[in-house]
């Protein structure tokens, strides 16, 4: 059934170190120096200083309009790399992301079995944000800052994601058609250059406003389902014909900004399902009343209980729409297409070094009761703010502006 239902510090990093961490070993930076507004010289000094210090080789492979991350991604396997690191924007991280999984999926050398039964080579993915957005990195906890995201890498603490498709090809964040591809079709790369982030919700705005709504027909296998009373079910399969939304987004890996993936209070990615979540809201302004509390929903894990927005986990998605939908994959846009989400018939993971999963639930709960006192603080001085405002308007009803003046005259 389908229905409603802070980041890791450089001092957090070493505390994640296990003994001996960052064992001699070698690491290729896949640095795409277009990416960001910094200094690109300067970041890929950094980061070699600071991986140098844990790792006997580092080499740094900036992309190029001729050569792209993917190709220097292979090129760091067959060197023998025992850490690929993604230094560029989530473009950048899909790419590299992908050979991993390729390679694995062809030869067991990724962080699994080699073909022989000997434990293969374990190659795992690092970031090093450098993007606009960098939605992964936000997700995981990886740290914003050049220098904390690679004293993180050279702690060596890693964990797993899981590996989903969409349309055939990895999607290590999120995919959707409606609104989700308005808004990324909407923030083009000059405006994200000029606002950042900020792009995307100007873009959001603007796409809540024009989003049209349209049917679709969505087919989930391995359904996990939460009733209102906090019972989770789960069934094989489940169908829902003619469903009329403004927008509807599966996602694997989302920090809470990517409020179209909100619904469930938390978008898990290393569970082996993807998250599924239908917008039908109305007007503008109840858009974005129901965007802001999809973002809560993510700040607070929280399931959100909104009417028109429809929410559930499931293994695999298949989305037909109709009319055809412009279908956007990891901020790209790929054309108008059915939406078909697979995990192969074995369920894979890649390795990310990253905060473990752990202390990212931790360090949420704690900004989740932070901003719930800041919330009830705020509601206390509103509420006192409105009660002394309506004792001062009545206080003449009661001749008190009067008795005050008498008081001060008798006073003189």
């Amino acid at each position: 059934m389908f229905r409603v239902e802070d980041p890791a510090s450089k001092s957090s990093a070493a505390a994640f170190a296990p003994p001996n961490a960052g064992t001699r070993g070698r690491v290729d930076v896949i640095f795409n120096p277009i990416s960001g507004t910094g200094d690109p010289d300067t970041d890929a000094a950094l980061i070699e200083q600071h991986l140098g210090v844990s790792f006997g080789t580092v080499t740094i492979r900036r992309t190029t309009p001729d050569v792209g991350a993917a190709e220097l991604a292979r090129a760091a396997l067959d060197d023998g790399a025992d850490v690929v690191v993604a230094s560029g924007g989530d473009g950048t991280v899909g790419e590299v992301a992908a050979v991993l999984v390729d390679a694995e999926k062809g030869s067991g050398l990724v962080g699994g079995s080699g073909p022989d039964g000997d434990g293969g080579r374990r190659v795992r993915l690092g970031v090093i944000p450098r993007g606009t957005a960098n939605a992964f990195a936000a997700a995981l906890g990886i740290p914003s800052s050049v220098t904390a995201a690679a004293d993180l890498i050279a702690t060596g603490v890693s964990r797993p994601i899981d590996a989903v498709w969409m349309n055939g090809r990895l999607m290590i964040l999120l995919g959707g058609v409606g609104l989700e591809a308005a808004v990324v079709s909407k923030a083009d790369r000059g405006l994200k250059r000029r606002l950042g982030p900020l792009a995307y919700v100007l873009s959001g705005i603007h796409a809540i406003r024009e989003q049209r709504t349209f049917r679709v027909r969505v087919e989930l296998t391995d359904v996990e389902d939460t009733s209102d009373s906090g019972v989770v079910v789960t069934v094989p399969t489940a169908r829902v014909e003619n469903l009329v939304v403004k927008g509807l987004t599966v996602a694997n890996v989302a920090p809470p900004t990517s409020v179209l993936a909100q619904g469930l209070g938390a978008v898990r990615p290393d569970d082996g399902l993807v998250e599924v979540v239908a917008y039908t809201a109305g007007g503008t302004l109840h858009s974005i009343s129901a965007l802001f509390r999809l973002f809560l929903s993510g700040v607070l894990l929280r399931r959100t209980r909104l009417a028109g927005v429809r929410a559930v986990r499931a293994r695999g998605v298949r989305v037909v729409c109709e009319p055809r939908q412009l279908v956007v994959i990891d901020g790209e846009e790929v054309g108008e297409a059915d939406m078909v989400v697979t995990q192969g018939e074995t369920r894979r993971q890649f390795e990310v070094l990253a905060p473990p999963a752990v202390e990212m639930k931790r360090a949420r709960r704690r900004l989740a009761r932070t901003l719930g006192k800041v919330a009830r603080n705020v509601r206390g001085l509103l509420l006192f703010g409105v009660t002394v405002a309506i004792l001062q308007s009545v206080r003449p009803l009661f001749g008190e502006d009067e008795d005050a003046e008498r008081v001060g005259v008798a006073s003189l």
